[in-house]
């Protein structure tokens, strides 16, 4: 009887994934569809065109670029594979990648929120995701969006994975080692996920503590051996920037200039260059200054940094105004005009699965989550670790993003976490 139940329960999985697959690949075929006649789609601007301009050029053997890796390497790593198997000669291949992403984060939503929350909210959950306005739209372009929303899903889902109670500790060892593995590779996507390092082996040092059948020992390598291992796995691109730079960059250069533009005196928060100034203006400023160029972090963080502590009431009022941003309803451009483009798609148009939904079931799960009845969002009585790791991990990768600027893309990588925050929070209500 229980053998025939787990395979009906199998069954009905499979067929609602699928189904979310389906969905998800019709809403994206429409938009190609609909977008495909636009120049932009054939031709891709700024981060999108220096990430196939990058890829290209490993792909035809030519030298790269030399300094430290100045944006996060993993996506024009598989860009670059990617265009060398395909004869480096088309830009849709980057959109079919990125689209295999996109259905990859759906399933992801729907496999690891069944067990937090339950089949049906699990299910409503993936379904937004799948629908969601802006998913194509970052998708149809060479951005790493997507990936870092694919992997930061996958090593948050094996993290919570490792943290299952009842587990043997051999059976948690394994899992704390992908869950590392995933982590790192999470961060070369973009390091933003860093400042998540150190929580999660917080967190696994406090877990471990508090099972009564693990010695101090255990405790302490369940807390170091992700952070070890997500360590190791960026070492490649630490080391390529000390050799290039001699300076010490985990992944890449781009986080200072990104924390001036962020936190300088003219910044506005949401600005992806400072208002007045273009992109070689600021690389001008950094070279007379005998500074090393945009991919200088350190000079970049201390003109941050004296802009913060010379105006420190105005640098606190920047902080909440980006985080009231964050969760704001509007649209964020950073590359491509977001309202241009709404004008330009009628998926885009007329869609109304927008962030402004997500924000504030998302934000009502979040604060129920921290709440003594967070149970009752639970199907699994013993998931409340993960809804921890899960709230752990919305809270500083929010952190994450308003330190430096806020646009509509980088709120990409928290949709699924918020999707199921805000499907917890109604099944709660229900």
């Amino acid at each position: 009887m229980i053998e025939r139940s787990v395979k009906n329960d199998f069954r009905r999985d499979a067929k609602l994934l699928l189904a979310l697959i389906l969905v998800a690949l019709a809403a994206r075929v429409i938009y190609a569809l609909d977008y495909s006649g636009s120049p932009l789609y054939h031709f891709p601007i700024i981060d999108a065109g220096y990430h196939s301009f990058l890829a290209r050029l490993g792909a035809e053997g030519a030298a790269m670029p030399g300094g430290p890796f100045f944006k996060p390497p993993l996506y024009v790593w598989f860009l670059t594979d990617l265009y060398s198997s395909v004869g480096g000669k088309s830009i849709a291949a980057a959109h079919v990648f990125n689209t295999l992403l996109g259905l990859g984060v759906v399933a992801l939503t729907f496999l690891w929120g069944r067990k937090l929350f339950g089949r049906t909210p699990a299910f409503a959950a993936a379904l937004f995701v799948a629908l969601y306005d802006l998913g194509p739209f970052f998708e149809e372009q060479a951005l790493s969006v997507t990936l870092e929303t694919f992997t930061y899903l996958l090593s948050l889902a094996l993290f919570v994975n490792a943290w299952e109670e009842g587990l043997g500790w051999e059976k948690r060892k394994a899992r704390l080692v992908w869950a590392g593995i995933a982590l790192g590779f999470g961060a070369l996507a973009r390091p933003n996920l860093l400042l998540f390092l150190p929580v999660a082996a917080a967190l696994g040092l406090f877990y471990g503590l508090r099972d009564e059948k693990y010695a101090w020992r255990r405790a302490l390598a369940a807390a170091l051996i992700p952070l070890g291992l997500a360590l190791a796995v960026i070492l490649p691109a630490t080391l390529h920037n000390l050799f290039e730079s001699g300076k010490l960059v985990l992944v890449s250069a781009n986080g200072g200039v990104n924390f001036f533009i962020g936190n300088g005196p003219e910044a506005d928060g949401f600005s992806s260059v400072p208002p007045g100034m273009a992109w070689r203006q600021l690389a001008t400023d950094s070279d007379l200054s005998g500074a090393g160029g945009l991919a200088d972090g350190g000079y970049w963080y201390s003109r941050g940094l004296d802009a913060v502590f010379a105006s420190p009431g105005r640098a606190i009022g920047l902080f909440f105004k980006k985080a009231l941003g964050f969760f704001n309803a509007a649209d964020v451009s950073s590359n491509v005009n977001i309202g241009w483009a709404r004008g330009q798609s009628l998926w885009l148009r007329f869609n109304p699965l927008r962030w402004w939904l997500a924000t504030p079931f998302g934000l009502a799960g979040l604060v129920t989550a921290l709440g003594r009845d967070r149970g009752r969002m639970l199907t699994n009585p013993g998931a409340g670790r993960g809804l921890t790791i899960l709230v752990a991990f919305a809270v500083t990768y929010v952190v994450g993003v308003v330190a430096f600027f806020v646009t509509s893309r980088y709120r990409m990588p928290l949709l699924p976490v918020m999707a199921l925050l805000g499907a917890g929070f109604v099944a709660y209500l229900v």
